[in-house]
Order: structure tokens, then sequence, then C-alpha cells
């Protein structure tokens, strides 16, 4: 049980597993921890269950579908071959500014250990003086 709370995209059995969750079930691309931690919740949860039950009935009538229908359902998403939907874009555009922002904020922290890091390693103002004076006359002496 503790494996199908740790390893992987399925959270543990007591919540709820969300509809991509399942999703992700139905296609077969779950672990087999993970496939073993969701049986054993919807053989218990209705409600999951019933939203399962309803990702079967869309995935029977995709299949079903004739690839008329679905060439017709794309244009009327907007999904013409080889474009994306505006949402996508935004989507896309939203992820990469984020990146962006996070690299930014990488680099300024970065920068700011460099100069604190810098400004530690240094003798302080008047110790600096000191040794620079002690140091004077035994240089005059070579």
């Amino acid at each position: 049980m503790a494996d199908a709370m740790t390893s992987g995209a399925l959270r543990p059995v007591h919540v709820h597993p969300s509809r991509l969750e399942l999703a992700i079930w139905l296609a077969g691309d779950a672990s087999e921890a993970q496939d073993e931690a969701l049986v054993q919740h919807v053989e218990t949860c209705r409600s999951c269950s019933a939203a399962l039950d309803e990702l079967r009935q869309h995935k029977s009538e995709y299949e079903r579908s004739s690839p008329a229908e679905l060439a017709k359902l794309r244009t009327r998403m907007g999904l013409v071959a080889g474009e994306t939907s505006v949402w996508h874009r935004f989507v896309v555009g939203l992820a990469a500014l984020r990146l962006a922002t996070s690299l930014v904020a990488l680099a300024l922290v970065g920068v700011l250990v460099f100069v604190v890091a810098s400004r530690l390693s240094r003798p302080p103002a008047r110790e600096a003086a000191r040794s620079a004076g002690a140091l004077g006359p035994q240089r005059a002496a070579l």
C-alpha cells in the first residue's frame, strides 16, 4: 500500500483520483502500483466508479466514431490539422513565461549569494589597514 501512495501520479488511496488519473488508468498508462491502488479505490468508491464508467462510455463513443466524424469534431473545436487552439497557445505561452520568470529569479539569487559570499570572505577594512601597516615596514627592510 505504501508503494501505491508514493510511486507516481496517483494520490494516496483515501483521496479520490482526478478524472485525468482515471483516464490515464483507463488508457493503460498507469504503473502496476498505481493500477492496484486505483482498482482498490474504485471498487469501494461509488463516485469514482461512476466517473470511470462515464469515461469508459466516452472512450467507447470515440472508438465507434468514423474518421469523418472525428475530423468534423476537430474542425468545430478549431483543431484543424497542424493548428493548435488559442487556449493551447495561451497555456504554452504561460508556461514559457513561468519558466523565464523562474530562471531570472534563480539568476538573481545566484548573484545575491555571490555578492554576500564575496563580502563575507573579505576581512573588515580596519583589519586590512592594520595588516597593510604591519607589512609595510617589513617590506621596506627587504
